[in-house]
């Protein structure tokens, strides 16, 4: 469940990257564009590092948590958020998800360049792809 909802950010995520790769190409030569992308990608990434703590504090569970989780068979959120392995799996998420927009931003370019199509026509073209993403991962929520 959780990771759906990850994966819904990467959809709202193209989303936004998709126009403002439309304006950067829209005001700089590409390679400053890209330039650009790969910098907010890179600032982004280091924020998402800084938020994860090594060393969090590890509390006691109450009887209710402790409970709950057993009949779970799984792990409380609280608890997640403390192993190390769960946030390393979601830098290797957010690894892959770089690389794969990195490819993804070179579609409007060949949209533009190898296709003819106006900046904002490609720009809107896979703005609709990330759109009805949305839904792909927000159905597999609901399954």
């Amino acid at each position: 469940f959780m990771t759906s909802i990850a994966f819904i950010g990467t959809s709202v995520g193209g989303m936004v990257f998709t126009q403002l790769t439309s304006f950067l190409l829209s005001n700089l030569s590409w390679r400053q564009a890209y330039l650009v992308l790969g910098l907010v990608d890179v600032v982004l990434f280091l924020i998402a590092a800084a938020l994860v703590s090594p060393n969090a504090p590890k509390g006691e569970e109450s009887g209710a948590e402790a409970e709950q989780k057993e009949e779970a068979g799984g792990f409380m959120l609280k608890e997640c958020l403390r192993m190390p392995a769960f946030w390393m799996m979601i830098a290797g998420f957010s690894i892959g998800a770089i690389a794969s927009m990195g490819c993804q931003y070179c579609i409007i370019t060949s949209l533009r360049f190898d296709y003819g199509y106006s900046l904002t026509t490609a720009s809107n073209c896979y703005t609709v792809f990330v759109v009805v993403a949305i839904f792909g991962k927000i159905q597999h929520i609901a399954t």
